[in-house]
């Protein structure tokens, strides 16, 4: 199980990036990568679940508008697994971008950024297969 992704309050996270939609952008990566090893399932909170729970938060986004011509996109995400309530393990990932023309094609800011949340649950998906404490993912 998943809950819903939130944002720190000092993410950096601007009304223009929050319209990127990337929590959900990165549960939908999630299951996309996480199907064959487990099955992922989204709720609201997590007291009183048994159960494991991964719990994720946004610690910084830093994407200003403007696509790659404003400087390099990276984001930071937080995670805890919990097993029945219990912290069992957990994370801080970072994934950074510079390159405005993905593919070929000149990409706006949130497309960089769905880029870097896509690599972020590539991530975290390999993490769940063998979940330790204080691990670090991605660029870190």
């Amino acid at each position: 199980m998943v809950t819903s992704v939130s944002f720190a309050e000092d993410s950096g996270v601007m009304g223009e990036i929050r319209e990127c939609e990337l929590a959900e952008k990165l549960i939908e990566e999630l299951e996309d990568e996480a199907e064959r090893y487990f099955r992922i399932g989204l709720v609201s909170g997590y007291e009183g679940l048994r159960g494991r729970v991964l719990v994720m938060r946004f610690a910084r986004v830093a994407g200003e508008s403007g696509g790659g011509l404003s400087g390099a996109k990276s984001v930071t995400l937080l995670g805890r697994l919990l097993e029945d309530g219990e912290v069992v393990a957990s994370f801080t990932a970072q994934r950074s971008m510079g390159n405005a023309y993905l593919g070929g094609y000149y990409r706006s800011t949130c497309d960089l950024l769905e880029h870097v949340t896509g690599e972020l649950a590539e991530d975290v998906t390999d993490w769940l297969r063998a979940p330790t404490f204080g691990a670090l993912l991605g660029d870190l």
